[in-house]
């Protein structure tokens, strides 16, 4: 991804799935803007974790270095879990940063009740989906964001 920035593409799309050969994988889909020859060069980097907690270690740590979310995608794993797959994108010389939350949780009125306070604490909502842990338990997985901090 970041060759395809470094030649003035961008991130346009990217979906995950089964394979025709019985695998998984992740079709990233990169667009060079046609009139924009001043466009700023971006560089990309992916996330992906198996629990909820490094997924928002690793977002925070990438918020701190600029990075801002553009989507993400549930990845499914052998074993029947599934874990999110995040593209962030950075602009060269940019400042900005960038805080992160994770929610996940099993039960939908502790998600609803969680979504309330993160909004009252400034963050927006960016995505949410569903997965599945390594033991079977199915939750509801959001991505928060808010700028500056």
């Amino acid at each position: 991804m970041n060759q395809a920035a470094a030649n003035g593409f961008r991130y346009s799309h990217f979906v995950g799935g089964d394979t025709s050969f019985g695998g998984n994988e992740v079709v990233v889909i990169m667009s060079k803007p046609i009139h924009t020859p001043t466009e700023p060069l971006r560089n990309y980097q992916v996330i992906s974790a198996a629990l909820t907690s490094n997924l928002e270690k690793d977002l925070k740590r990438a918020g701190d270095d600029g990075l801002e979310f553009k989507a993400s995608v549930m990845f499914h794993e052998g074993a029947g879990s599934t874990q999110p797959v995040c593209i962030l994108e950075r602009t060269v010389g940019s400042n900005r940063k960038y805080s992160y939350r994770v929610l996940a949780t099993a039960r939908t009125s502790t998600m609803q009740k969680e979504l309330q306070q993160a909004g009252l604490d400034g963050f927006n909502l960016l995505g949410v989906t569903f997965s599945k842990t390594l033991v079977g338990v199915e939750q509801v997985v959001a991505i928060l964001a808010k700028e500056g901090e």
